[in-house]
């Protein structure tokens, strides 16, 4: 910083030294608190950002899960000491770690090209899953436990200290984190590539899921290397929901057959075969040191921690010594004049929101945060720092923001041609590039080694990228921007819901055209061959290609890979993505608008527009688009006329994703609950007399169909040899349709046949 003059901030009894780190919901400050005869203490404070001031229900959640924090006592924990509220600015102040996260470690050990020594790793692993033990096994005072689960387990939120301690930070925030699933650009960017399976899917989560992140963790730290990275968040869902994890342990290179096997028990697909606690995870790691002789102390972590960061360790012992002392403070009274405003003061606004919230301030006015100076210390800063607002696009202004700011914001979305900045209220102008922003930086403050640096190089060295201050995600390849997720052509339709612009369908028309031109394996007419049928058949075979179906305008497309559906395309607008959630009041119709409007900012991917604008939760869009193909294909049930052909191994123009669609248990509900009554009368009204066998062997087993009691019981009875009119005669009136629906679902699926006559019959469903 050279010889600036250095300002502190007082909020109520601390004072605010430095600004340390900065997320979506809070930033966090080095603060000292002073007594009698020169006693200080140091903390780490953390302040609710101001735009989130004014949110009754996430303060709330904030408030409860920090009453619960307070109340973790273990050396492995970072613990919190006060939650309060001065002038209704929230604060959480707790221990201060002096040292660095996991995530800067791994940062400067890419930038050295150095792996972390194996017996560090383990005692690292250890250290953190002790903390989680406790956490997990917590209880209150009558002996309830209080069934705390972390739900943010990453890199940035496991600390180390330079004296060789491991903690586990922000117990505090991270349940108020996932229940309010604050959506703004960056907040929880990035943290899917650390959730558990069950939690990418929406399910209930219990301490197992945490047992899952730290097996990733734990994983990344030996290997030095991202498990789950991919493009869009939807791929690392991908990634994460499969946990196919051999692929990477093949990659990351030689590994203990110990290790391996550890790994996977921790990075189980399903929780039952997992570690069951942190405490049981931590045994195995125990046990496999006691194996291999391997000795693990805070010692070797701390020389290890200060050879990796000691001209930081320098830096900031220079730094302590012009820290205030209590005597030579000027400390300023709650009455007194001097008051700057919080919002006012450098790096106490959220820098990437909008001018909008950026602009919203405390109930109460004024009179939070006081700015002082040492005694004695008359001078002048030397450097002011300009204040940027930067407009987008879209019209979208962020800031105000200090320049050190505005150059993470460039580095995480390169300027735009009609992007502008203004400087300290100016005009708009065009917007310096990012060179030319970190000179001006540069010349300022000299040449920073800042965290932020550091965690870029980890970020480079393993295919991640910046997304915002102390997140990271997987980096946006050029192939995977080129390639949006399984609703993209859905959202670059979507204008025509808003417009009824025809462009989107012109376009479609020639891709049509430009398709059928290829060769079909087959094609034909509905009448002559139900859509059950195919599908059934394309499932038992593992079919690959794309099934087109069109009916008058109506055109449509699935694609299957390996006999799963990963894709169906619609010309129907009710079907388009953003249709489809306004149909289920998911969304409001201002979302979509707003969704629209900033698609360009995410590659034309609506559904992640939807999520960064908060409209849906980050791990609920993962369900819904699952939701969406699987209505695709039901209404296809319907379908008794029209042409349809199958283009073997073609391959969808937008990415598609195997969702997990339950493919049989579509064919059953299809034929359970879209075929109409009428539609089985006439299909088996020449065979009602015509004997029933089962195929044997059956081309796939029949509990895959996912059959209910009364469905069952229909099948059971249904005898070799055996008629429709004699399966009708063997159960009630009432079970007429059951029956009807029961014979159509096996006979399609080519379970079950009937016997050849001598005077074939024309029937629908039989090639």
């Amino acid at each position: 910083m050279g010889n600036r003059v250095r300002e502190w901030t007082t909020f109520g009894r601390y004072v605010l030294l430095d600004r340390i780190g900065a997320g979506g919901m809070a930033e966090i400050f080095r603060a000292k608190t002073f007594g009698a005869a020169g006693f200080e203490k140091e903390f780490a404070v953390k302040l609710i950002l101001p735009s989130l001031v004014d949110d009754d229900e996430f303060v709330e959640m904030f408030i409860n899960e920090a009453k619960i924090a307070v109340k973790l006592y273990h050396a492995n924990i970072v613990q919190v000491f006060d939650l309060g509220e001065i002038e209704t600015q929230y604060y959480i102040a707790m221990e201060y770690v002096h040292g660095k996260d996991l995530l800067d470690v791994l940062a400067r050990c890419a930038e050295m090209d150095i792996h972390i020594p194996l017996h560090i790793v383990l005692f690292v692993t250890m250290e953190m899953l002790k903390g989680l033990d406790f956490a997990h096994r917590a209880r209150d005072p009558y002996g309830e436990d209080l069934n705390i689960i972390h739900r943010d387990i990453s890199p940035s939120n496991i600390l180390i200290s330079y004296a060789g301690d491991v903690k586990v930070g922000d117990f505090g925030v991270a349940k108020a984190a996932h229940q309010r699933q604050l959506t703004e650009s960056g907040t929880l960017k990035g943290k899917v590539g650390y959730m558990s399976p069950e939690q990418v899917m929406g399910e209930v989560i219990d301490a197992r899921s945490d047992i899952f992140s730290a097996g990733i963790v734990f994983f990344e730290a030996i290997s030095m290397s991202r498990l789950f990275a991919g493009g869009a968040d939807l791929d690392v869902m991908m990634r994460v929901r499969d946990a196919n994890i051999e692929s990477r342990l093949d990659a990351a290179g030689p590994l203990p057959t110990g290790i391996q096997d550890i790994v996977r028990r921790a990075l189980s697909r399903h929780r039952e075969e997992r570690y069951q606690t942190a405490g049981e995870f931590y045994q195995g790691l125990v046990d496999f040191c006691f194996q291999h002789d391997i000795r693990t102390a805070d010692t070797d972590l701390s020389n290890f921690m200060r050879r990796l960061f000691a001209s930081e360790i320098e830096e900031e012992k220079a730094k302590r010594r012009n820290d205030p002392h209590a005597p030579a403070l000027q400390m300023v009274s709650e009455s007194s004049g001097g008051i700057e405003d919080s919002l006012d003061l450098p790096g106490f606004a959220d820098p990437l929101a909008p001018t909008s919230q950026a602009s919203a301030r405390p109930k109460g006015g004024a009179g939070v945060l006081r700015t002082v100076k040492p005694r004695g210390d008359q001078s002048e800063p030397e450097v002011v720092e300009e204040r940027y607002r930067y407009r987008d696009g879209n019209g979208l202004i962020y800031g105000p923001m200090t320049m050190r700011t505005m150059l993470g914001l460039l580095e995480s979305r390169p300027p735009q041609d009609e992007d502008r900045v203004s400087v300290n209220d100016g005009d708009w102008r065009v917007v310096d590039d990012v060179d030319t922003l970190r000179e001006k930086l540069d010349d300022l403050y000299g040449d920073p080694a800042s965290s932020a640096e550091m965690k870029r190089a980890w970020r480079a060295s393993s295919g991640i990228t910046v997304r915002r201050d102390d997140e990271f995600t997987a980096a946006d390849g050029a192939a995977d921007s080129a390639a949006p997720s399984q609703a993209t052509l859905d959202e670059q339709r979507a204008p025509s819901l808003v417009d009824g612009s025809s462009e989107a369908k012109r376009e479609r028309s020639q891709v049509v055209e430009k398709l059928r031109s290829n060769y079909t394996m087959y094609e034909g007419m509905l009448s002559d061959i139900s859509f059950p049928r195919m599908v059934a058949r394309l499932l038992r075979d593992r079919g690959t290609g794309r099934l087109n179906l069109t009916r008058g305008e109506i055109d449509k497309s699935v694609y299957f890979q390996e006999g799963e559906v990963i894709l169906v395309d619609s010309n129907r607008e009710e079907e388009l993505l953003g249709a489809f959630l306004l149909s289920r009041d998911i969304i409001r119709q201002e979302q979509l608008d707003e969704g629209f409007n900033r698609l360009t900012e995410w590659g034309g991917r609506l559904g992640d527009a939807l999520v960064a604008i908060g409209a849906i939760a980050a791990h609920e869009i993962f369900q819904l688009l699952s939701d969406q193909m699987r209505e695709k294909l039901l209404e296809l049930f319907e379908w008794d006329e029209g042409r349809y052909g199958f283009y073997e191994g073609q391959e969808p123009s937008m990415h598609g994703y195997p969702l997990g669609v339950d493919c049989y248990g579509v064919l059953s509900e299809g034929c359970r609950e879209r075929v109409s009554f009428e539609r089985l009368l006439a299909f088996y009204k020449e065979r009602q007399h015509v004997a029933l066998y089962m195929r044997s062997p059956a081309p796939f087993d029949v509990d895959m169909l996912r059959l209910r009691s009364n469905e069952l019981r229909v099948a059971n009875m249904m005898e070799q040899g055996q008629s429709l009119n004699g399966l009708l005669r063997k159960f009630p009136p009432s079970q007429r349709d059951t029956i009807y629906r029961t014979v159509f679902l096996l006979h399609q699926c080519e379970l079950v046949t009937f016997e050849m006559t001598t005077e074939r019959v024309n029937f629908p469903g039989e090639l």
